[in-house]
């Protein structure tokens, strides 16, 4: 049955309304009456009608400012308005305002039960559109939980899904391109590394899965996994902040206001291990950092990874960098670059506390930039019989890991050294003048025209002829020129960072230390403590 409410200041009128509608729709009864617009107001609340008939012209609060009042309390509700000629234009400013239709009085029997038809055939399907939206819901809550743990799945196995992250993102609303991983351990014990009934704690968190799982949901925009035993592992997206620091305090604040509502729900023991901020399909080396902070953890409830790098080994990260490093100066064919870096990464492997993982990390290392530099110089042609070579020695630690390590660098420096001559053979004049016109104006606001000027070439053929024999673009050529500067004179560390920025041809410290993180792998405060 729908609910009908007539506000009319004519009783005549009132009551016609009523005679037809008991008469001609069976559907439909008339629950209430008011004479005038305050009147009706007040007893909405309590008469709660699907479609209110409304006249314009009342004493008091006239149908226009009823109708606006009235959908302010309940917006669902469906207005006809009753209408005389000369209220024409009041009708039509209601009509404005969503109502469903008008009828001109005096109001006839047949336009009232095709009017309020049509009324409930709307509310009807309106009905239908929110059971279908409220369908839509319940199958993509059962199906999120699904998707969600085959996400953290697929961080935790170190699956390339690269392919799938912008699927992903669109799926759970993720604006951001990265974030860091969480991981929370339930067990009994101060230490989480000597936690004792796994087993037991994993049952008791599983009982207050669901009420965790709504905390770091209201608290944050996260992907939350299954309870894998004791563990629980998340993914919190986020923005990367131009400091370190400012990210771990920020995760950090979260993690605790979110441990704070977990233990008021219950009495489980807890340790919570943070990774840092990675990009999407870096994820997995968050989530290794969280577990590290977990490992390395002596009991402290919250950890962050960078505050727990004192208990291992950074050379190991460190190194990793470093061979970056060395392939893209190998490729360029920077010979003396690639000499200090082989130096570098000598003394680095000196320190470096070894043990079984570490020596197949490293051999792992020297093995990448061994088969790619000699693919370099294969592509180029400027070695024969590269690819007969054999690099079997760098499995062979029956010599030293030492001796490995110094002979791989001697034969890549080998390699980078032919890939150097055969680029320098190709330089023209030209380029050569552009260079050294470079070297000595990097530090001042410098582009492409002011070097082509000088060398009197146009821009775009200089563009084209400089890529060509130097292997780099002008910027990529000008940006190695003044970070190399940089980390030279961070290492004398006579200067401050802001001073290093002016001094190397940059105006804002933030982009330069930016720029310089992507070049080298770490910021320029992180560089200057590793000397």
């Amino acid at each position: 049955m729908y609910k009908l409410m007539v506000v009319d200041d004519e009783q005549i009128v009132i009551q016609g309304v009523q005679f037809i509608i008991d008469k001609y729709m069976e559907q439909v009864e008339v629950i209430e009456v008011a004479r005038s617009g305050r009147e009706a107001i007040e007893k909405i609340e309590e008469a709660r009608p699907h479609i209110i008939l409304m006249d314009i012209r009342m004493p008091g609060i006239n149908g226009i400012e009823a109708i606006r009042e009235i959908k302010k309390r309940d917006p669902a509700i469906k207005f006809i308005i009753v209408s005389a000629y000369e209220q024409f234009e009041f009708a039509k400013e209601a009509v404005a305002l969503g109502v469903t239709d008008y009828i001109i009085k005096p109001v006839n029997r047949f336009k009232l039960v095709e009017t309020i038809k049509k009324t409930i055939e709307m509310i009807k399907k309106e009905k239908d559109v929110k059971k279908r939206e409220l369908e839509t819901i319940e199958k993509i809550n059962k199906v999120t939980p699904m998707l969600e743990n085959g996400f953290i799945y697929s961080i935790m196995m170190n699956q390339e899904f690269e392919d799938e992250i912008n699927l992903y993102r669109e799926l759970f609303d993720i604006k951001t391109t990265g974030g860091y991983m969480v991981v929370i351990q339930f067990g009994e014990g101060d230490d989480p590394k000597k936690q004792v009934n796994k087993i037991g704690a994993g049952i008791q968190s599983q009982k207050i899965y669901e009420s965790v799982k709504e905390i770091l949901k209201y608290k944050t925009k996260c992907i939350v996994g299954p309870i894998i035993v004791n563990r629980l592992v998340i993914f919190i997206p986020s923005y990367e902040h131009d400091e370190a620091l400012d990210e771990k305090e920020e995760a950090l604040h979260l993690l605790k206001s979110i441990g704070r509502q977990i233990e008021f729900i219950s009495d489980v023991n807890f340790f919570i291990g943070i990774g840092s901020y990675k990009r999407m399909e870096q994820l997995y080396s968050s989530y290794d950092e969280a577990l590290k902070a977990l490992w390395y953890n002596n009991g402290e409830r919250y950890l962050h990874i960078m505050d727990v790098s004192h208990y291992f080994d950074k050379s190991l990260n460190k190194l990793k960098d470093l061979k970056e490093n060395i392939i893209r100066q190998g490729k360029a064919g920077n010979f003396e670059q690639m000499t200090l870096l082989g130096k570098e990464y000598i003394h680095l492997v000196d320190s470096v506390d070894l043990n079984t993982k570490a020596v197949g990390l490293i051999q792992n290392q020297l093995l990448e930039m061994l088969v790619v530099m000699n693919r370099e110089a294969m592509d180029l042609g400027v070695v024969e019989n590269m690819d007969k070579t054999s690099y079997s020695f760098v499995l062979d630690t029956g010599v030293g890991l030492a001796e490995v390590v110094r002979r791989s660098i001697k034969t890549l420096l080998d390699i980078v050294q032919h890939i150097e001559e055969s680029k320098t053979q190709g330089i023209s004049t030209q380029v050569k003048e552009a260079i050294t016109f470079i070297s000595a104006n990097y530090k001042v606001d410098l582009n492409l025209e002011d070097v082509a000027n000088n060398v009197a070439i146009s821009p775009q053929y200089f563009s084209k002829v400089f890529k060509e024999e130097t292997g780099r673009s002008f910027i990529e050529y000008l940006t190695h020129l003044r970070i190399e500067e940089a980390k030279k004179l961070l290492k004398e560390n006579n200067l401050s960072i802001k001073e290093i920025c002016f001094e190397v041809g940059y105006k804002d410290p933030n982009y330069f230390s930016r720029l310089f993180k992507k070049q080298v792998g770490c910021r320029p405060t992180e560089y200057v403590k590793e000397f």
